[in-house]
């Protein structure tokens, strides 16, 4: 019996624990942990993501951390609402990567599927390379003309329009990228020609095409787009058109009277059936084109005797007269960061002329543009300090590097055989740093700081100017500031209240 008491006794302990432990397990199954909040884990410490478009991989995932970890509802959902655009930039697929659609703003949302706990993240997608062009196109009245899509491959727009002179500009996508270097070509110059600032002149009938392009688009690739244009022919008493148009006035540079002028001829008739008259005329070569009724006409001229030119063709009675202007060549110089027509300080239109203002490090390419036409011009660049770099790219356009802040003048003269000819084109370069935007994670009055502008070295009437930077004592906690979290430290940034 005293054997079997002590047996009892000592098993007593043992089966204390496995009542123990049967219990705890059962209760560890049984017992449901409720949902006490959500924290997205995959970001930065201002709750900030800034992503560059141009070399995004898709390497970002969205990863949120339901509370608390043993949980047991660890689900969770994904919404994107945009910020200041009509469509979010951004996307996710069903693993948590996040998608670019587009550059802009939006709020990203994780919330739980169990008591609909949130957490929230400002996603903020640029682009330091162009995504896409979008040309337009106007009439000499800056009317613009239709660009209707175009059904045929390898073309982007078309549109019908009369001969006559019209004008493209552009408009970037992203629009910080409008000083991305812009090129335009024409397929057939001599039927639509276009120079460096879009300037079109549709000369001959038919169809030909105009590219605008870019050699810095996203992800090094050149962007273009291809514009059809369809051209009427101008209905003349003659049946001929020169330079588009039933008669008008031709310039012609005076210090080397020679002229080129592109000539429709009535169909069926050629270059044989083609008269030319006119005093101080000193020579003429007539070059058949793309179709025999399609010629130029190389002419050079006595200045003091020649006033006009008469196209005719032989047996018909009407001709076309064209008068002639004798002018000095000039021209000017613009950036391609003009790339809308607008206005001149003068009120007038036209390409602006303002002075250029270029960011560090930036290369922006510069045009030449003429009054007057003339065979055999060369363009000598130079700038009066190294603040900028300039590469001549021998066609009228030179490419600048802005170097370091400052002011330069740039001064640009027309050389033909060794010799300057027409003006000189001087143009102020102010090139500035390139200017940081801070965005709060908080409302900024909760820190004291509401309503204060922040402008890169401007000073507004009636406003406070300071040459220094604000900065935050502890710079990893932009959500954390307090008033009395703030000091003064170079280099600048300005504040008005």
């Amino acid at each position: 019996m005293k054997n079997k008491i002590i047996l009892l006794i000592m098993m007593i302990p043992i089966l204390f624990m496995l009542v123990v432990y049967g219990v705890g397990k059962t209760i560890s199954v049984v017992v449901d942990i409720p949902v006490s909040g959500i924290q997205i884990v995959s970001q930065n410490e201002n709750g900030l993501i800034n992503l560059d478009m141009a070399d995004y991989t898709g390497d970002y995932r969205l990863e949120a951390q339901v509370l608390p970890k043993e949980a047991n509802n660890k689900g969770y959902s994904i919404s994107v609402d945009p910020i200041d655009c009509e469509n979010a930039p951004v996307s996710f697929t069903d693993d948590g990567t996040l998608v670019i659609h587009d550059t802009g703003k939006a709020k990203v949302t994780v919330t739980s599927d169990e008591r609909a706990f949130k957490d929230s993240i400002i996603v903020s997608v640029t682009s330091s390379k162009l995504i896409t062009l979008y040309p337009s196109l106007y009439d000499v009245f800056d009317a613009p003309m239709q660009l209707a899509p175009s059904s045929e491959e390898g073309v982007d727009y078309e549109t019908t329009l009369d001969m006559g002179v019209y004008r493209f500009s552009v408009t970037t996508h992203p629009s910080n990228m409008s000083h991305s270097h812009v090129d335009w070509t024409s397929k057939d110059p001599y039927a639509v020609s276009v120079n460096h600032l879009g300037e079109m002149k549709a000369m001959l009938s038919g169809t030909t095409y105009v590219t605008v392009s870019s050699p810095d688009g996203i992800h090094d690739q050149t962007i273009e787009k291809v514009v059809k244009i369809n051209v009427n022919k101008t209905t003349t008493p003659s049946g001929i058109t020169v330079n588009g148009e039933d008669s008008g006035t031709v310039v012609v540079e005076k210090d080397a009277p020679s002229s080129n002028m592109i000539l429709e001829l009535p169909e069926g008739k050629t270059a044989s059936d083609l008269t030319i008259e006119g005093e101080g005329i000193t020579s003429k070569e007539v070059h058949t084109l793309s179709a025999p009724n399609r010629v130029l006409v190389k002419m050079s001229f006595d200045t003091k005797t020649a006033t006009h030119v008469k196209f005719s063709i032989d047996g018909l009675d009407t001709a076309n007269t064209v008068k002639l202007s004798f002018s000095a060549f000039a021209f000017d110089v613009t950036s391609r960061l003009h790339l809308e027509y607008n206005k001149n300080n003068d009120g007038s239109d036209g390409w602006t002329n303002a002075d250029m203002f270029q960011k560090i490090g930036s290369t922006i390419t510069y045009v030449t543009s003429e009054d007057v036409s003339l065979e055999g011009v060369t363009y000598d660049w130079h700038a009066n300090n190294n603040y900028v770099t300039i590469k001549d790219n021998g066609n009228g356009t030179a490419s600048i590097v802005a170097n370091k802040e400052g002011t330069t003048t740039i001064i640009v003269r027309a050389m033909r055989n060794g010799e300057q000819v027409g003006n000189t084109v001087s143009k102020k370069i102010t090139v500035v740093r390139p200017i940081l935007s801070v965005e709060f994670a908080e409302n900024t009055n909760t820190h004291g700081i509401g309503g204060v502008l922040a402008v890169g070295d401007t000073k507004y009437s009636g406003g406070g100017f300071k040459d220094e930077r604000v900065k935050q004592k502890n710079p990893h906690h932009l959500r954390r500031w307090n008033n009395r979290g703030i000091q003064w430290q170079k280099p600048r940034l300005h504040f008005k209240r």
